[in-house]
């Protein structure tokens, strides 16, 4: 779970725990699921900085995207980089959707800064991350 609301994170991170307990003969049908949480805005500036993961990629756009799409730039060069080849198609399209509606479209944190929208970014050189 990649979390970037404003307050801590308070959901259950086990389904198990949204079930009432059952009786022992029953416990083991309980399902579970548990999943990693990444709270973005728990992240420290130096963990950050040494992570060097999709992940802390995807947070660092979310961060720098107030500064601009040039500041996006090596990270999505970073991206491009690491996610080539036919594995990887599936988040590619993933990504440029979402980098295209969140951080560029209508509303998005760049757009509202800098006047960019998908139509004319990659005028400006910002390209959906590349299909290798």
């Amino acid at each position: 779970m990649l979390y970037n609301g404003t307050g801590r994170w308070t959901a259950a991170r086990d389904i198990a725990e949204l079930i009432v307990s059952l009786p022992n003969a029953l416990a083991r049908y309980r399902p579970q699921h548990r999943y990693h949480l990444i709270d973005e805005g728990r992240i420290g500036e130096e963990t950050l900085e040494q992570a060097t993961s999709v992940a802390a990629e995807l947070v660092r756009l979310e961060t720098l995207a107030v500064e601009g799409p040039e500041a996006l730039r090596p990270i999505l060069r970073r991206l491009g980089t690491r996610l080539q080849g036919p594995r990887y198609a599936s988040l590619r399209r993933a990504l440029t959707v979402w980098f295209a509606r969140v951080l560029l479209g209508p509303g998005g944190v760049c757009s509202n800064r800098t006047g960019y929208a998908p139509s004319t970014a990659a005028g400006r050189g910002i390209r959906p991350v590349p299909n290798v």
